[in-house]
This record gives C-alpha cells, sequence and structure tokens, in this order.
C-alpha cells in the first residue's frame, strides 16, 4: 500500500443493476442495507467479500425513520436506482449529490468506492487532520496515520506538504447549490477521498488528464457510510457531532495555558518552569512532562534519581492548581525483568504477528512490544497499568507515538487479537482505542473527577476520550500559517478540542515568531507551549521583556475570556455545537462578502471574531459579515458588510466582538491560574439602543461530574437597550444548585444602566481591552 497515493475510479467495475437484495457487479451480488435516521441522517451498509471484518466506530445515529406516512418527507433519502445509480436527497426532496456518469458503486478486488456527479460550484471541508487551505476543492487524499516525523523527508515536512498525518477522520463536507451535506466514511482499512481532484501534469506535460471527479472509497475493509443533510454548516456540524459524539465538559484547568518542553526531567525542571511564570504574573495551568521523566524511557516507571518520591513531588508541584501531565507510549520494553513487560507477556495482552509470537518495533526504549488495543482484555491490561502508576494524583496523561510508531521496521506484521486480523484492521484506530483504554482506567479509578487527555493520533469517535494536538510541527511560518485551517477542519470533523503546539516545535522559535502565533492562537481550544530538545527555550517568561509582556497579556486575556470558553464547552457536551468556526460556519447565505475559503479568520464561539495577522506581513484585508463588530483594541465599531486593511503596526491584536453579544469574564487581571472563579463575573454587554439580547450564564466546579447530577448554577437575563442609550436586565431564572452568582454589568458605546432599579451591579462603561493596542 503506497500511502502517498489514492485510488481512480478507471480501475473499477461499477455496478449496472440493482436487485432486490443489493446491488450487482457483473455477476457478484453486493447486500445493500439502507437505514434513514431523524434529523437528515441516512446510513448504507453493503456487504458481500469483505465478509467478517466488522472494526467500525460506534455511532450513535438518532432514531430510525422508515415508517410509512407524512413523517417520511420530513427524512433525507439515498435512493438506489435500477441501473444501481445512488443519489442522496434532503428532507425537502432536493438532490444534493447526484449519482455520476459511469456508476456509483464500483469494486476493484477488496478496493471499493462510491462515486457521485461533481459540480465546479460545491465546496468542500473537513477531512480532520489535513494541511493546506481551509476549502479542499481538489484534495485526493488517503487516511492512514501516520508518524510524520519519522515518515517524511526533511524538506516534505519542511513545506508542510505531509499527508496524511497523526489522524485519520474520512468526514467530507460538502457545500452545493441547495445545500449542505456530509459524508462519513466508518470504514478504517485505509480511506480515501477525492473532493473535485484532477490528474494532471504527468511528464511535465502541464495539462489535465483526468477531469475533477467526486468519490469516497476504502482499500479494504465491508463499506459502512453515513449521509448527513443540513440547510447550513452549523446545523450540519451539530448534527454530525452528535453522531459521532460529542466531547464531554472538559476540567477548568485544560483549558487555561500549557507548558511542556522535551528536556523536563524532575521536579526541579517544573520547580523552575512553574516559579518563572509566578515571578512575571503569568498564568499556567500545566506543567508537562516529556520522555525524560521515564526511567530508561520505560513506561509507567519514574526516574529513580529525579524521582525518588514521586507521590510527594507532585504534591508539592500541584499544590498552587496546576496539573502535572507526563507522557505515556505504548510501546513497553522487551526485557524479562521489567514488570511491566512481564504482566503483559502473562496477560497475552501484547500484539501479534501472524506466527502468533509478540510483534516487536525498535522506539525509545529499544526493543519494544506493543499493546493489543483492539481486545478488551488488552486494553483492561492497560488500565490496570495506568492506574498503578497513577497513585500519586495525576488527573490528566499525554498520550503519544500511538500512531503506532514502531520504529524501523515494517508494521504490516503487527496483528490484532487471538484471529490475528491484518494490520490494516485496526491501524487507524489503535490511537483511539488506547485514548479509550486509558479514559476508563481514570474514569474507574475515580468516577466523579473529569479526566484530560491529549493524544497525537486518533479516528472516528476518539474526541469522547481525548482532545488531540496536532503532532509534531516546526517553528516557522508555514506550520504558524497553517495552524488555522488544520485547526478548523479538525474541529469541523467532530475533534473541537484540538491545537498545536505553540510557537512550534522543531528549530528555534524566534521573538517575532513566537508573538505572531500567540497573537494567532491564544484562543485556540488547546494552547500548549511545547518545544524539541536541543532548541531555544521558548517558555514565554524566557524572551526579552517587550515580548515576554505581550504574550503575557495574551495569556492573561485568555484567562479572562475563560467564563465565555467554558460556556461554549457546556454547549458542546449539550448539543453539539462548534467552538472554533470558520466564517462559513456562521455567515453563509447570511452575508454577500466572499468567505467560502477565507481561512486566515475565525470565530470564538458565535461572538468573537479574530483577524490575526500572518507571518511575514505588515497589513491584512478583513471582512466583517452580516452585522457590525466592535473592536477591542480601539472601542470602535466596524459596519457591518465591510472590508478593512488592518495594519499590524496600529492593530497588533484584531479581535471584535459580533453586535448584540454579551461576553462573560473574569474580574481583573488574572495573573496566576488559581484566581479563576467562575462565580464571580462580569457580563460584557455590546448592545446598541434598540438592541436586545438574552443570555443565560452557567457555572460548576470545574472538576467534578456533580453539575450532572444538577450541581449548577446559573443565571438567565433578558438585555434590552432604548433608544436613549439605557440597558433594562430582567432575570428569567436563576439557580444557586453550586453556589451563589456573583454577577455585575459591563456596558460599552455610551450604554449606561440603572443599577438601582435592577437586581444586578452595574460596574462600569467598558473601555478597550488594555494592552491588545499595544501587544
Amino acid at each position: 500500500m503506497d500511502n502517498h497515493k489514492t485510488h481512480h475510479p478507471v480501475n473499477f467495475r461499477f455496478a449496472r443493476h440493482s436487485v432486490e437484495t443489493g446491488l450487482r457487479v457483473g455477476e457478484e451480488s453486493f447486500p445493500l442495507q439502507v437505514v434513514h435516521h431523524a434529523d437528515e441522517v441516512v446510513h448504507l451498509s453493503i456487504g458481500g467479500r469483505w465478509a467478517g471484518t466488522h472494526s467500525h466506530a460506534e455511532l450513535t445515529p438518532p432514531g430510525p425513520a422508515d415508517g410509512e406516512g407524512e413523517g417520511d418527507a420530513q427524512q433525507a433519502r439515498l435512493p438506489v436506482g435500477p441501473d444501481g445509480s445512488i443519489r442522496f436527497a434532503n428532507a425537502a426532496g432536493e438532490t444534493l449529490l447526484d449519482a455520476a456518469m459511469g456508476g456509483s458503486f464500483g469494486v476493484s478486488g477488496r478496493s471499493w468506492l462510491l462515486e457521485f456527479a461533481y459540480d465546479a460550484e460545491m465546496r468542500f471541508y473537513g477531512m480532520g487532520e489535513k494541511l493546506g487551505p481551509l476549502e479542499k476543492s481538489g484534495v485526493r487524499t488517503k487516511f492512514w496515520n501516520r508518524d510524520v516525523f519519522a515518515d517524511f523527508a526533511a524538506a516534505t515536512i519542511e513545506a508542510g506538504k505531509t499527508d496524511p498525518m497523526y489522524v485519520s477522520i474520512p468526514w467530507l463536507i460538502i457545500r452545493t447549490e441547495r445545500g449542505w451535506c456530509g459524508i462519513l466514511v466508518n470504514t478504517p482499512e485505509a480511506p480515501f477521498m477525492c473532493a473535485g481532484g484532477s490528474i494532471r501534469d504527468i511528464a511535465n506535460q502541464r495539462q489535465l488528464v483526468t477531469e475533477p471527479r467526486l468519490y469516497v472509497g476504502a482499500d479494504s475493509g465491508r463499506p459502512e457510510v453515513w449521509f448527513i443533510a443540513a440547510p447550513d454548516l452549523a446545523t450540519l456540524t451539530r448534527r454530525y457531532q452528535r453522531l459521532v459524539g460529542p466531547t464531554p465538559l472538559p476540567p477548568l484547568w485544560a483549558l487555561g495555558h500549557q507548558q511542556c518542553r522535551w528536556g523536563y526531567g524532575g521536579p526541579e525542571d517544573l520547580r523552575e518552569v512553574r516559579d518563572g511564570f509566578a515571578r512575571h504574573g503569568i498564568p499556567n495551568s500545566g506543567l508537562w512532562l516529556d520522555i525524560d521523566y521515564m526511567d530508561q524511557f520505560k513506561v509507567f516507571t519514574w526516574q529513580p534519581e529525579a524521582w525518588p518520591d514521586p507521590r510527594a513531588a507532585i504534591a508539592e508541584l500541584q499544590s498552587d492548581g496546576q496539573k502535572v501531565v507526563p507522557i505515556l507510549d505504548p510501546g513497553v520494553k522487551v526485557a524479562p525483568d521489567f514488570s511491566v513487560y512481564a504482566s503483559g507477556m502473562e496477560a497475552r495482552a501484547f500484539c501479534p504477528t501472524p506466527e502468533g509470537i509478540p510483534f516487536t518495533g525498535f522506539v525509545w526504549p529499544g526493543a519494544t512490544v506493543f499493546p493489543d488495543f483492539s481486545t478488551a482484555a488488552g486494553r483492561a491490561w492497560w488500565a490496570q497499568q495506568v492506574n498503578e502508576f497513577n497513585d500519586c494524583g495525576l488527573e490528566g496523561f499525554w498520550l503519544d507515538m500511538n500512531d503506532p510508531s514502531v520504529g524501523p521496521v515494517e508494521m504490516d506484521n503487527l496483528c490484532f487479537g487471538p484471529e490475528r486480523l491484518p494490520h490494516a484492521t485496526f491501524h487507524n484506530q489503535y490511537g483511539a482505542a488506547m485514548a479509550r483504554a486509558t479514559h476508563e482506567a481514570l474514569t474507574t479509578a475515580e468516577p466523579d473527577r473529569r479526566p484530560f487527555l491529549l493524544a497525537r493520533s486518533g479516528w472516528i469517535g476518539c474526541q469522547r476520550h481525548t482532545a488531540l494536538w496536532t503532532g509534531d510541527s516546526l517553528s516557522s511560518a508555514v506550520y504558524m500559517n497553517g495552524s488555522i485551517p488544520c485547526t478548523l477542519n479538525l474541529a469541523l470533523s467532530g475533534v473541537p478540542f484540538n491545537g498545536p503546539d505553540v510557537p512550534g516545535f522543531g528549530g528555534d522559535a524566534s521573538e517575532a515568531l513566537a508573538l505572531e502565533w500567540y497573537r494567532l492562537g491564544f484562543l485556540f481550544p488547546f494552547l500548549r507551549n511545547h518545544s524539541m530538545v536541543g532548541t531555544r527555550a521558548q517558555e514565554p517568561h524566557t524572551f526579552s521583556a517587550p515580548v515576554r509582556e505581550a504574550i503575557a497579556h495574551l495569556i492573561r486575556l485568555r484567562y479572562k475570556l475563560l467564563p465565555y470558553l467554558y460556556q461554549l464547552w457546556i454547549d458542546q457536551e449539550t448539543d453539539g455545537s462548534a467552538v472554533l468556526r470558520p466564517l462559513i460556519h456562521e455567515f453563509d447565505r447570511l452575508t454577500r462578502l466572499p468567505i467560502d475559503r477565507i481561512d486566515d479568520q475565525f470565530m470564538v464561539g458565535p461572538s468573537l471574531l479574530q483577524a490575526p495577522h500572518l507571518m511575514g506581513r505588515a497589513e491584512r484585508e478583513a471582512v466583517f459579515p452580516a452585522c457590525d463588530w466592535f473592536c477591542l483594541s480601539t472601542g470602535r465599531w466596524m459596519r457591518a458588510e465591510s472590508r478593512l486593511t488592518l495594519e499590524k503596526a496600529n492593530l497588533p491584536v484584531p479581535l471584535f466582538v459580533r453586535a448584540g453579544s454579551v461576553i462573560p469574564m473574569l474580574r481583573g487581571d488574572i495573573t496566576h491560574a488559581n484566581q479563576v472563579d467562575l462565580s464571580r463575573i462580569d457580563l460584557h454587554v455590546f448592545l446598541r439602543p434598540g438592541e436586545h439580547a438574552r443570555v443565560c450564564y452557567r457555572a460548576d466546579d470545574g472538576r467534578s461530574l456533580a453539575y450532572r447530577r444538577g450541581e449548577r448554577s446559573h443565571v438567565e437575563v433578558d438585555l434590552a437597550v432604548d433608544d436613549s442609550g439605557h440597558l433594562e436586565a430582567k432575570r428569567l431564572s436563576s439557580s444557586s444548585a453550586w453556589q451563589a452568582l456573583d454577577i455585575r454589568f459591563v456596558t460599552y458605546g455610551g450604554v449606561r444602566m440603572d443599577a438601582e432599579t435592577v437586581p444586578f451591579q452595574w460596574s462600569a462603561t467598558g473601555e478597550p481591552l488594555a494592552g491588545l493596542r499595544g501587544t
């Protein structure tokens, strides 16, 4: 299998007839099942020559809707014609995906594909973790989890042209003239997609060889494909997120700033980092350990000289609210006197070869075997090791090398299960299954605590157990600028909790790059500073005073906005709403501005718009779709449907609030993570005369699952500004089930509030957020 190439329909034989039980390709029949669900969700599965392959992701579809009568008109449809053609129509009966001229379902050996008619007006998004622009027209790609730094040449890595990468989520979003739809290929054996891609420029002839085509498929494995229709991208994203599972509400500390470096080995390293943040008043929530804390890189061990008493050291390091997060690699060192290896051998927990002996790779500890996460026994053994290791008060783990990375050996003979299933049957799910086993370990040990996991590799549904970072990167403009579309498409693909290493992992980050990357990503869902051993120090407090203070201000602002960010994660868990969003998610068909390919602006939730300056540019054009926008740097309103040139010298952090928004923020300057108190907040009101808004602020302890038992406080308020600029606030409902909330209002643009007539405090008229203009 060549992971850099994909199949083409010219090599497939297509179904030309449909029979009562399915499709016919030549003389061979392929049983077909179509199930129509609520919310315009349709499930297609095809049997035949793939009998026995059933390693698909577990999904949670809405209820079926196959009954007769009026209700059917409310559901999307996937009709199969007598000629074997397959179409997809929305609830209104409008065809979103038409059948391709040459046929719909094709086979070539164990490979299969579904092809649809391509339209040049289509736009494509999603595809999980892929570098390149936000809009994916012309992309032909395969989904096969890779260890990028080990598998690609240096020049390819430097150019940001690595594909496939660490995470495989074959979810294709399509904008058509009649509405939106998505296709999910829930077949893990090397899926592939072609989004209007063509073959051209063979032998440098500079000419088109094949026309653009639209198809999805897999190298092998039983076809299982999900189709979803929706009127807009926001609805499509919520429906898809509910199908694959939302991200559980994370612990509050995971939303703060995280600090890591390959090279931190013992408690003294972490104390030095912790003290550096405290000395300069920079809040930080996590202290992360790469492989150097281990004894000879053996998983589930501590280097004894550095960590003579891990429990006491971690208790001291976490005494101010910061959390210690160590790395876990799946590989287990082959050593008969290593207890973890011995217990795994006894439990038969390791992946076999076709000959039934444990598969051996060569990674950090040397000769290494790998847990078989495809089996319940393998996951249970791993969970036991996690809980035995975690007797020192850890609340999170970092899961790396889980692509899996096996070093300089072929992995084709790494098999799964007692049946010794071929490697491809579970390769893409390996990292997600490792996360599941680790998550189950933590929740079993402490059922009421929210654990936090961060993983490098994933598959459909991994977000139910772990966040993802976008893997090893370089400290370069290529990776900084490309982090926006990569993070957005991964978020649209069902993994909202993700982000890159800031300001890049490999290479020396200049002060200019570090500052620009923080300006760009300080509100990304996951914010971790991480760097490679041997590179210059890039902790925020190690830079020169002007850059240090500028970065510090951005981190403090993230903490100030934590109450707003927390609301977004509550909504994500509740109904699948997106956290980080492209403009087209919010404003498709609401604006005349061309936003379908904008990937250097984005929304943080429904209310905040960022238009960061990319590296190497002194100015940029920004668009302000659909409504007016308040600039948090200048305190001025931007006119709806306008385009403006923003100069970096005058507006280094372009951050804007949508008209009609109410943003909850912490009070005062936050200089330490333990100052975060979700019960004492200010509601910043961005309403103008004649405008109205309703807001519900929710808060809980940020640590436990008590909120699921009703221990969450809230206040719901109706706000209106009359023509004279007077704000009136009416409490609609409230609860102190967690604890009492202390709420104040901050108004902008001359709006004022009569504090004596409402049961709230009016703090002051808001000013531009200090420091944004000068950072």
